[in-house]
């Protein structure tokens, strides 16, 4: 079983026509700003729900999930997330030195609280590519862009858009145990969007053929990432 999650490299592989694949968790990041200023949010629930509509498709549905945030010398601000529609589309599937290829879309839907809502309906598109370099070793990465509606104290409303960039080695270490390291970030290039890059690395457990569990963990490399980050969480595909 190949899931998108926990790291931030989406597969370029898809959920067979049929299936139905859950993969959700939970994670708690830490920033601080200056020498005293320090915000935690804490994410439950967060969640995407991958289904197999046809070859080569596959439907996507993401939920942000419940969330806490507290920042020192502001009152917390608890509330759930908003919604994710999308879909991915595999372009090819990859033969010796080519890359399996597939195009992913989608749109974040403003339904969450009013603390955590986006100002818009904001688009995401990436591509996503593997290889298969032997070894037990695979390689994925994937260039894209999001938008994203911010408004104003006066309530003008701008669209900030950022470059999406990611790549992820990873490595089977024992049949029921497999490991990776990678490299994010977003590069802000309309807009007021920030641009910042991240380091992180897991494991994830595969119990079953159809059920997965994932620890990881990241810090931030630069200003505007948090500073640390930890993950938990498990997938499953039904039917087997």
């Amino acid at each position: 079983m190949v899931t998108d999650r926990p790291d931030q490299t989406e597969s370029a592989q898809l959920v067979g026509r049929g299936f139905f694949q859950l993969e959700a968790g939970g994670a708690h990041f830490f920033e601080r700003e200056g020498s005293t200023a320090a915000t935690r949010l804490s994410n439950v629930g967060g969640a995407l729900l991958r289904i197999g509509v046809f070859d080569p498709a596959e439907l996507r549905l993401g939920f942000v999930g419940w969330q806490h945030v507290t920042t020192e010398g502001e009152a917390a601000a608890t509330g759930f997330g908003d919604l994710a529609v999308g879909a991915k589309v595999r372009i090819a599937h990859g033969e010796g030195v080519s890359p399996a290829v597939a195009l992913i879309g989608g749109i974040l839907i403003p339904v969450g609280d009013e603390d955590f809502r986006a100002g818009g309906v904001d688009p995401l598109v990436r591509v996503a590519l593997a290889h298969d370099l032997g070894g037990g070793f695979n390689l994925g990465y994937n260039a894209g862009a999001a938008w994203t509606t911010a408004t104003d104290v006066a309530g003008n409303e701008t669209t900030e858009t950022g470059l999406i960039y990611t790549i992820a080695l990873g490595r089977e270490l024992l049949p029921h145990l497999a490991a990776f390291v990678e490299a994010f970030g977003v590069q802000g290039v309309a807009g007021d969007a920030g641009s910042w890059v991240a380091l992180d690395g897991g494991v994830t457990v595969p119990l079953r053929v159809n059920f997965q569990l994932d620890v990881s963990g990241g810090v931030g490399l630069s200003a505007g990432a948090a500073d640390w980050f930890l993950s938990a969480g498990f997938a499953v595909r039904v039917p087997r």
